[in-house]
């Protein structure tokens, strides 16, 4: 397996805790339920930061392997 398939699997990775918080957050607004909303709020956005972080690796190491010649 390569490092790029490595780094889609992450990012897949990350796309589920995403998808995990918006549904408890939505689910903790519909119920009136607010205690623990921040936990996931917070998750969540560092789940969308890390995504958007590996993301641009994936691609940037991509244009490596595509342009060995160092120019992008």
């Amino acid at each position: 397996m390569k490092i790029k398939d490595t780094l889609k699997i992450v990012e897949v990775a990350w796309l589920i805790v995403i998808t995990i918080c918006a549904f408890e957050i939505i689910r903790a607004i519909v119920l009136g339920t607010y205690e623990k909303t921040s936990v996931y709020i917070i998750v969540g956005l560092g789940a969308t930061a890390m995504y958007f972080l590996r993301r641009s690796q994936r691609k940037r190491l991509s244009n490596r392997e595509n342009n060995p010649s160092g120019k992008q």
